[in-house]
């Protein structure tokens, strides 16, 4: 192979090497930024699952005020809370739709809480207010299908701060890969376009003095 050829060929190979950076570069930051909302995702699902379980009690406490007082503020906001949890129970659906074992969790968790739904019904009826011990079983099985909601709710939680610890350290390894590889490429695309260069000038250097003698 002669001199030309091989500045051609360096010349060449560092050029693709720069373009493989950039390729390379792109597909990382397009990985990285699914990454990124996938942690996003599982932020909102660890923040959800702290509502419910707030809601949850709020559920509790107005039935007990309702109970206790029979102020119609405790019954207007079990029915608010009541709404709200449906919602973002649904919510929750929408964000773990491609995780079975959390879809599957949700499922038992909407179970129960429709079930305190239907024994609150009665209890929260203007008509039983003075009936208060006729109520004891149903709010004894209302109060313990909140424990049973909440085992739940922390089994979820506990799954998703696991999730979320993988998909960072994840993220944080295809980062650092990412960028030595970048580093390694440049460093290889710098040394053949230099060499190149060198060659190059070292060709010219020589035709210069051979043309001199010439003379």
């Amino acid at each position: 192979m002669n001199l030309n050829k091989s500045i051609a060929l360096l010349l060449g190979s560092g050029v693709l090497i720069t373009l493989l950076i950039g390729l390379n570069t792109y597909r990382s930051t397009q990985r990285l930024v699914t990454m990124n909302d996938q942690v996003v995702r599982t932020h909102l699902v660890l923040q959800q699952m702290e509502q419910v379980q707030a809601r949850l009690t709020t559920l509790d406490n107005d039935l007990r005020g309702h109970l206790l007082s029979d102020n119609p503020y405790f019954k207007s906001d079990f029915q608010r809370n009541a709404t709200r949890l449906t919602e973002q129970l649904r919510s929750l659906r929408d964000l773990t739709n491609d995780r079975p074992d959390q879809l599957q969790r949700l499922a038992d968790i909407e179970k129960r809480v429709q079930a305190k739904f239907r024994l609150a019904a009665p209890i929260m009826a203007d008509a039983l207010v003075s009936n208060r011990l006729a109520r004891l079983d149903s709010v004894k099985r209302f109060l313990e299908l909140s424990d049973d909601t909440a085992a739940l709710i922390r089994e979820a939680e506990e799954e998703d701060r696991a999730l979320l610890d993988r998909q960072v350290a994840d993220g944080q390894e295809l980062a650092n890969w990412a960028l030595l590889l970048s580093l390694l490429a440049a460093a290889v695309a710098t040394t053949l376009i230099v060499w190149a260069i060198f060659l190059l000038y070292r060709t010219l250097g020589s035709r210069t003095r051979l043309a001199r003698q010439m003379q």
